[in-house]
């Protein structure tokens, strides 16, 4: 169902984007060296080092390995579900970014946020979204939804197997009350971390963590072992 509401809604928003009044921004092969010299700072959401701390937040796909395959009937099976989503993957992410790119250009991308990326996209006219751009929010809904999930649940049984480790794999009340406490705690985090609205903020906590969790530390433990 994921995979699904993400192939609509990008086929959506290519389409969309294809349909806006909108002329083809002039693009460049290299560098921006606007971005360079005067987006070092967080006041326009690009983050404090140029995005690699964003393009390290997706690298967060190696700490739920071990869970998913945990889930899985045949754990063995792994590599072939991942095979099949590297190409699905690097197909959404480069036929939405290189469409946004071809119709807004650089410039408008270095300004815009993650909700004007949805309503650049969607625009609304006097009667409101069309109907396609309906279904194209509502499948990226579904998929936000959905993503949420997986690491929600992820992280709960993170904190429960730190708290109580003995009872997560076994149905008893304690351990169901156990889980929704947890679930209660994790999503009060989330809730007081909604308020830090800072999309550059956002990026630059999770991406340093993301480094440190796939990139410093598997190899300071290298060294040790």
């Amino acid at each position: 169902i994921n995979v699904l509401c993400v192939l609509v809604f990008v086929s959506v928003s290519i389409y969309s984007l294809s349909q806006l009044e909108l002329v083809p921004q002039p693009t460049q092969i290299g560098p921006n060296v606007e971005a360079i010299k005067g987006y070092l700072y967080f006041e326009n959401e690009t983050g404090p080092v140029l995005g690699i701390e964003m393009l390290y937040a997706s690298f967060h796909y190696q700490l739920v390995i071990l869970e998913m395959m945990s889930e899985m009937r045949n754990p063995a099976d792994f590599p072939k579900a991942n095979y099949w989503a590297t190409p699905f993957i690097i197909f959404v992410a480069v036929a939405m970014a290189a469409t946004r790119y071809y119709y807004y250009g650089e410039s408008e991308e270095l300004y815009i946020s993650a909700d004007r990326v949805i309503q650049s996209t969607f625009q609304i006219d006097k009667k409101g979204r069309t109907p396609l751009a309906i279904v194209g929010v509502v499948c990226f809904s579904i998929h936000i939804m959905g993503s949420a999930v997986i690491r929600s649940v992820i992280l709960t049984r993170f904190f429960q197997l730190l708290i109580h480790p003995s009872v997560v794999n076994i149905k008893t009340w304690r351990s169901r009350f156990e889980w929704l406490a947890v679930s209660l705690l994790v999503l009060a985090l989330a809730w007081v971390l909604s308020f830090f609205q800072s999309l550059g903020l956002v990026s630059t906590i999770t991406g340093i963590l993301a480094i440190i969790l796939t990139s410093i530390l598997p190899c300071v433990l290298y060294v040790v072992l």
